[in-house]
């Protein structure tokens, strides 16, 4: 029964856009025709998780100091790849700290899936202490805004 539930036309499709769901979904089906249903079921679960966890834990932040800097202090572009939440927010400290005082921080967030309140709090009471050193944060405040607050689109 677990075999005929395959969908394998939407397996093909699920395979070229997302391969970890299709292996998740393949190890699923597996199990369930294996062992049994609530085996299988539980197995994809976990599988789930530990995706979500990953993908929810993972942060890259890329650090250049940029060459068209207008006045005499130093531009630094960052730019934040995956998600900036609380579990990422010593690396984001350490990175932030690595900043010289007096630089132009420019924040890129494009690449980022998801920013929690912490991150936020985190970049707002730097901006505030690198601001007395002559420094300034630049972040399109707006655009962060309406990517992470926008209501969803109905069809």
């Amino acid at each position: 029964t677990g075999f005929r539930l395959i969908d394998f036309k939407g397996l093909r499709h699920l395979w070229k856009a997302n391969r970890p769901e299709a292996l998740i979904f393949l190890t699923t089906v597996s199990v369930i025709v294996i062992e049994d249903l609530l085996t299988g079921v539980i197995t994809g679960i976990v599988l789930s998780a530990l995706k979500l966890l990953y993908r929810f834990s993972h942060l890259d932040v890329v650090s250049t100091v940029s060459e068209l800097a207008t006045t005499s202090r130093p531009r630094i572009n960052m730019s934040l790849h995956g998600a900036a939440t609380f579990l990422r927010l010593p690396k984001l400290a350490s990175r932030l700290d690595l900043v010289p005082a007096g630089a132009e921080l420019h924040v890129d967030l494009a690449h980022l899936e998801y920013i929690d309140h912490a991150c936020l709090e985190l970049f707002i009471s730097w901006a505030k202490q690198h601001e007395v050193t002559g420094g300034e944060l630049v972040m399109d405040w707006d655009s962060l805004h309406a990517r992470f607050n926008a209501s969803p689109k109905t069809a």
